[in-house]
């Protein structure tokens, strides 16, 4: 209801951020895509990273605390079929993860990063998800930015379902779809709650829509899984680092305030809940 009041302009972002996120000083709603960066530190690039050629795709994960998931994740973008390892990078912004992350990464790339290039990046103080995902908007190369989170695989499709999207639709701006909710790290089941969420969208995943407005039927947005064209990301300065909370839904209102069609396709990642219940 708020962010569809938004679309509507009976409720100013400021009002939104001010009275839901209970943040008392509120910056101009027009911000850069720097804003609240902190201090970053590039730490460390694949060999095939430093190649001149830029890739046609740029992924962006952002990671806080979970060093095996996030190998887990980078593995099933590895293992992406029907396109060429230098036709997209991965770019891993770590939000001043304590738990030996970086470590962990760079062992990872020293082995898998010989002819995929891969940036890991690390916040200097832990800043939310969406100052991570600007900073990764910052650092791609690709003509195509694609999101997707710690806790998820992709399928080997993945890429080149983006590609394929923006290929037929050359008019949309951005193309994503749905997760499969809440398989447990040790389970192949959804738990009873995750089981209710993905029931209660089930209704409005089951058909490709396009539009450019805001509605239900049109799915694209979620960061586990949805890819931008970087001009557009870029035109509208990222993501709010206003919204610790939905930001990707947020930046869906500004996409369709300017009129630019977004499509939802049948093309899940899996995702792996962090909670127990």
């Amino acid at each position: 209801k708020i962010i569809l009041a938004a679309q509507s302009g009976s409720l100013g972002y400021d009002d939104i951020i001010r009275n839901v996120f209970n943040i008392k000083v509120v910056s101009p709603f027009h911000h850069k895509i720097t804003t609240l960066l902190p201090p970053t530190l590039i730490e460390f690039r694949s060999k095939f990273a430093l190649l001149k050629s830029d890739p046609e795709f740029s992924v962006v994960i952002p990671t806080y605390n979970r060093k095996d998931s996030l190998k887990r994740a980078l593995n099933s973008i590895l293992g992406q079929l029907e396109i060429k390892n230098s036709a997209f990078e991965i770019i891993i912004i770590d939000d001043n993860s304590t738990d030996n992350t970086k470590d962990e990464i760079q062992k990872f790339i020293a082995a898998e990063g010989e002819n995929t290039s891969i940036i890991y990046a690390k916040l200097s103080k832990n800043s939310g998800s969406q100052i991570a995902r600007n900073l990764g908007i910052m650092l791609a190369r690709g003509s195509y930015i694609a999101f997707t989170d710690d806790d998820c695989v992709v399928p080997a499709d993945w890429i080149i379902n983006f590609k394929r999207a923006f290929g037929k639709h050359p008019e949309i701006v951005g193309v994503g779809g749905c997760k499969n909710f809440g398989y447990s790290q040790n389970s192949k089941t959804m738990d009873a709650y995750e089981r209710f969420l993905f029931w209660k969208k089930y209704p409005y995943m089951q058909n490709e829509w396009k539009s450019n407005t805001f509605d239900a039927f049109n799915q694209c947005g979620d960061t586990a899984n949805v890819c931008y064209k970087r001009t557009t990301l870029l035109e509208l300065e990222g993501f709010n680092p206003f919204f610790r909370r939905f930001g990707h839904w947020e930046l869906k209102v500004r996409i369709h305030k300017k009129q630019y069609s977004l499509l939802y396709h049948l093309h899940h990642v899996k995702h792996f809940s962090q909670k127990s219940f």
